[in-house]
C-alpha cells in the first residue's frame, strides 16, 4: 500500500488543531475544512499494509527505521494511492477510525527530516546520472 502521512506543524497551528478529533475543527478554526497549510509531509513509501487500521497499528507499535514523524495520532492526515483495497485518497485520523477529506497537499511543507531524505535520494541520483531534482524524486513515492 502506498501512503503519505502529513502531520500538523505546531510552528503553523495557530488555532491548536493538532491532536483535535475532525469534530472539532470548526469550533477551534471557524472552519470544518482541514487545513493543509498547517501540515507537513512526514513520510512516504510503500507499506505491508492492507487498510488503515493497519496502518496505524504499524506507525503507532512498529514504526518503519525511516519514520520519523511522532506517531500516527488523531489529526494526521494519510494519503492512500492506487492498488489498495482502501480508496484512493486522503484520511483524516479521527478519535475513532479515519475519515475520507479534502485536501491539497501542494499545500503543504515538507518536514525537515523528510526533506533530508530527499536530498539523499538525490545525492544518489547524481552519483548515478543526471540529478532528476526533488519535484521528480517524490514521484517514487507519487500516490
Amino acid at each position: 500500500m502506498k501512503i503519505k502521512i502529513y502531520q500538523i506543524n505546531m510552528d503553523r497551528d495557530e488555532n491548536r488543531v493538532k491532536f483535535s478529533r475532525f469534530e472539532m475543527l470548526k469550533m477551534l478554526q471557524g472552519s470544518s475544512k482541514v487545513n493543509p497549510e498547517i501540515y507537513d509531509l512526514v513520510y512516504a513509501s510503500d507499506v505491508d499494509c492492507k487498510n488503515l487500521e493497519e496502518v496505524y497499528a504499524t506507525f503507532n507499535m512498529n514504526h518503519p527505521a525511516d519514520f520519523r514523524g511522532h506517531s500516527l495520532s488523531v489529526s494526521d492526515v494519510v494519503e492512500v494511492g492506487e492498488g489498495s483495497s482502501v480508496a484512493k485518497g486522503f484520511y483524516f485520523c479521527d478519535s475513532f477510525g479515519f475519515k475520507n477529506v479534502k485536501f491539497d497537499s501542494s499545500r503543504c511543507q515538507i518536514s525537515e527530516f523528510y526533506n533530508k531524505k530527499l536530498d539523499g535520494k538525490i545525492a544518489d541520483a547524481q552519483n548515478r546520472t543526471e540529478s532528476p531534482g526533488k519535484e521528480n524524486i517524490d514521484k517514487e513515492f507519487d500516490v
